[in-house]
């Protein structure tokens, strides 16, 4: 639980001038009826999807996936249909499609691939990208980074700064791509999502020292002209840290009415020296948290960086933005489970995220 004292010093934290968020058309309040994670075995390295009921966590139907290569990762986004999922390996992506009753599903591998998303001209040397699905289903935003160099190193831990960086939309119909881009120096690791209403949002580090741009989020108009990131409408959340090595990225969604936003955060050291993370759901017009969804901390605080997917995750949200999936990992455990405007409710299926690196969950 969380105290009023631990509450009032979250909401009452300085906070930017906010920007107000574009309103979005209502969306019906109910809750996903499935979550699938994308696992991979520690004994074989065979990597499954499993679909599972969202009220109770039961297991539905499970779908074996392509095996992955050792430097690959999964991840996995979902339209709001409830039924399309994207799930990425590194490079190639499939869509999975979930019967209505959620007892079968069909794989499909698409002809689009991540190297899609990395500028083009670059070197080609960068972190993985990733994908999310638009919530139509139709259209495939990818963000990719490339020309990544190191820029310093601190204690044997190097930090990287990628000079190219870039989000680009793939219609799956018809395979026309739009990409924003900018050569700004952003840290390894750009968090996406859509937001319901023609709008992308972002989330990146800058590294350290590459000059006066900052980091944070700002929210794209996919509809709107333009082709620099640096246009997109910054935002006022508070700024993901900067990390020596492997940056965390931040994840965030804007609900599809544009008042709220549900985002993981580091809210800095308590007391007792150990970091806290946590899910929190913050107020569009004020951007102060209304209330904590999930919080954890971390006990290693003498190391500036985070490994082993340390932290707090918003997964997924529903499509009236009421409904969140979120899981924190710290040293020892891994939570998991659905908010409930505002209620956690533990959920099976996600393993010890320090353990793995291709374990994901979407709805």
């Amino acid at each position: 639980g969380h105290t009023p004292q631990r509450m009032s010093a979250l909401a009452n934290r300085p906070s930017a001038q906010p920007t107000a968020l574009p309103p979005g058309p209502p969306a019906p309040d109910v809750m996903p009826s499935y979550y699938v994670v994308v696992q991979e075995a520690a004994n074989d390295k065979s990597t499954t999807a499993t679909v599972r009921a969202s009220r109770t966590g039961a297991v539905l139907t499970t779908v074996p996936l392509p095996q992955l290569d050792p430097t690959s990762s999964r991840a996995i986004s979902a339209a709001a249909d409830d039924r399309t999922f994207l799930i990425t390996d590194g490079n190639d992506l499939f869509l999975l499609r979930v019967a209505a009753d959620g007892r079968s599903a069909r794989l499909t591998r698409l002809a689009l691939t991540l190297a899609s998303a990395v500028p083009p001209g670059s070197d080609r040397f960068g972190p993985q990208a990733s994908a999310a699905l638009s919530p139509d289903g139709r259209t495939v935003a990818l963000e990719g980074q490339s020309s990544c160099q190191p820029i310093r190193s601190f204690g044997g831990v190097g930090e990287l700064g990628c000079q190219d960086n870039a989000i680009r939309l793939v219609s799956l119909a018809t395979g026309l791509g739009r990409t924003w881009s900018t050569r700004s120096s952003w840290q390894p690791g750009i968090w996406i999502s859509w937001d319901g209403n023609d709008h992308v949002l972002f989330s990146w580090t800058v590294a350290r020292g590459s000059g006066p741009q900052p980091g944070g989020y700002r929210l794209l108009n996919v509809a709107a002209g333009g082709s620099s990131l640096l246009a997109a409408r910054m935002l006022a959340l508070p700024a993901p840290p900067a990390y020596m090595g492997p940056s965390y990225p931040q994840s965030a969604f804007v609900t599809p009415a544009g008042d709220t936003v549900i985002a993981s955060t580091f809210a800095g050291v308590g007391p007792d020296g150990r970091m806290i993370v946590s899910v929190v759901e913050l107020s569009a017009s004020t951007w102060r948290p209304v209330r904590v969804l999930l919080e954890e901390s971390i006990g290693r605080t003498d190391l500036p960086v985070l490994f082993s997917n340390e932290g707090c995750a918003v997964l997924a949200l529903g499509p009236g933005g009421v409904h969140a999936l979120i899981e924190c990992t710290t040293l020892t455990q891994t939570v998991f489970g659905r908010a409930d405007d505002g209620r956690f409710t533990p959920l099976p299926g996600m393993p010890y995220l320090a353990s793995t690196g291709t374990t994901a969950a979407a709805w």
